[in-house]
């Protein structure tokens, strides 16, 4: 058919892409939790409690890139990541384990963490957009100097003469 509509002269079209849904983050965090509870159940008890901000953010965030759910969900992990280092080596043995699991710093420490990665989402753009306002403002304080300096070597010709950069 293809051969038929190019004989006739018509442009071929191709389709358009088809969007592909990616199902990378899940598979993922099955296959850690898989791995995890084989070496440790105890373990994949702290990896799936504590990752719960980042499957929240995770499945929230409707940005592109997800900046949010990655902002938080690394952060997350960070600290989840920390105390699974302790709770391995003791394996299935749930009287040792469990010392670290059910501690309320572990927990503490876990969800902090996370709250650390929503502070940075939505603390950072602000420290940005400060700091920039801060530098244009020496910019246009700097400007005006040199106008004043021009002004001050050239006379007053030279700032009535045209319209003025800054204002």
């Amino acid at each position: 058919m293809a051969s038929t509509q190019a004989k006739q002269g018509q442009a071929i079209k191709p389709h358009p892409p088809k969007a592909k849904k990616t199902i990378k983050f899940p598979l993922i965090y099955l296959g850690i939790i898989g791995i995890v509870s084989f070496l440790s159940i105890p373990g994949g008890i702290l990896v799936v409690g504590g990752t719960m901000p980042t499957i929240a953010t995770w499945l929230s965030d409707r940005a592109p890139g997800k900046p949010f759910g990655l902002s938080v969900g690394l952060m997350n992990m960070g600290a989840v990541v920390l105390f699974l280092i302790r709770v391995l080596p003791y394996g299935h043995n749930f009287d040792k384990a469990m010392v670290i699991v059910g501690s309320g710093v572990t927990w503490l420490m876990i969800y902090m963490f996370a709250f650390l990665g929503w502070g940075i989402y939505f603390g950072l753009p602000v420290l940005i957009q400060r700091y920039l306002t801060s530098q244009v403002h020496k910019k246009v304080e700097s400007v005006r100097s040199c106008q004043q300096d021009l002004i001050a070597a050239w006379g007053k010709d030279v700032a009535t003469s045209g319209k003025s950069l800054v204002d």
